[in-house]
């Protein structure tokens, strides 16, 4: 499995050479009751548009998976949160 960032950008690139919205996430050779039960808030909301995990191909589009922002931190890395 590659990381995020890499999963991200490679979908990225693919929509900007095909010109679609999405891709899709194909899920159908997994086993959709081990889905469904590790995932229960996914399926749900899958629910509302008619996909089912496992069964069904999800339309998918990148998404950044981080905050920007952080902690002030001296030359070697150490921070000064009080509390800590």
């Amino acid at each position: 499995m590659a990381t995020r960032d890499i999963v991200a950008r490679a979908i990225d690139q693919c929509l900007k050479t095909t010109g679609k919205s999405h891709v899709f996430l194909v899920t159908s050779h997994l086993n959709s009751k081990k889905l469904q039960q590790h995932f229960p808030n996914i399926q749900r909301r899958l629910t509302r548009e008619g996909i089912e995990l496992g069964i069904h191909p999800i339309p998918v589009v990148p998404a950044a998976h981080y905050m920007v922002g952080g902690i002030k931190v001296d030359r070697i890395g150490r921070a000064f949160v009080r509390g800590s």
